[in-house]
């Protein structure tokens, strides 16, 4: 991302317009992260923008509706939108008219879960299948997966670089995970149908960390070198058993 710093603008900066226009022009899609907790009003956190004093609840809502049709409405479409402790505020005409093709992490609109942690890991076994009436809570996590389920919501698991912290300082630097600990949490993501979310958190000058970079390279490099080039491979075959032949013994590292 090309992210200037802000502090070079006079106060006068758009950081949402320049990821966006970063995103354009590196063809990457864009979401964004809506928490409903406002002290201000006496939303707590994970209160979903409940407010402690129901007189404030109509101000609170119109303020909250106004700053998510700002975020939705002005810097391209949203592909996800996350609501972080869910939203019970409604917002369906907002949803609909500026996000309606986006995935939706918790409230009303949700169709995708949280694992239930920050660890990057799931337990076994993960169903991205859950029952309608769980995911409509807002607040399904993986314990609600099912294999019976009736409504499909991929688990999307997230964690960060720095263990455990999200924002970056000298100090939380140096609990950076390793590549093995990386690796670790994608067999545990990926490899159980999971989406793997990796945070990524800008120093003071507003850019990612060059170690931090050289760090999601590797981790990439580390996956294509495990997987990018199998030793055999079989599609569209139907029954219960897969044979594969080999000409000789061969080395077996992984089965997908």
């Amino acid at each position: 991302m090309e992210l200037k710093t802000l502090h070079i603008k006079n106060g006068k900066g758009n950081v949402l317009k320049e990821i966006s226009e970063s995103c354009k022009k590196y063809g990457l899609n864009l979401g964004a992260y809506i928490y409903l907790g406002d002290h201000t009003w006496g939303a707590m956190i994970v209160s979903g923008g409940k407010t402690n004093d129901h007189a404030k609840q109509e101000e609170y809502n119109l303020v909250f509706r106004t700053q998510l049709t700002e975020v939705l409405a002005n810097y391209g479409e949203m592909l996800e939108v996350w609501f972080d402790g869910s939203c019970i505020i409604d917002v369906s005409d907002i949803m609909k008219k500026y996000a309606l093709n986006s995935v939706v992490f918790q409230g009303s609109h949700a169709s995708l879960r949280w694992p239930g942690t920050e660890s990057g890991k799931l337990f076994y076994p993960a169903w991205n299948t859950i029952n309608k009436e769980d995911l409509e809570s807002g607040v399904s996590t993986q314990i609600h997966g099912n294999p019976n389920g009736n409504v499909w919501a991929s688990l999307e698991t997230n964690t960060t670089l720095y263990d455990h912290f999200w924002f970056w300082s000298p100090r939380k630097v140096k609990k950076r995970k390793s590549i093995y600990e990386l690796m670790d949490c994608y067999y545990q993501s990926v490899g159980y149908g999971s989406v793997f979310l990796l945070n990524a958190s800008p120093d003071t000058t507003g850019l990612i960390v060059e170690r931090d970079m050289k760090c999601y390279k590797e981790f990439g490099d580390e996956i294509n070198q495990r997987f990018s080039n199998p030793v055999a491979e079989i599609q569209s075959q139907k029954g219960e058993h897969i044979s594969l032949k080999f000409d000789k013994p061969t080395l077996i590292s992984h089965v997908v």
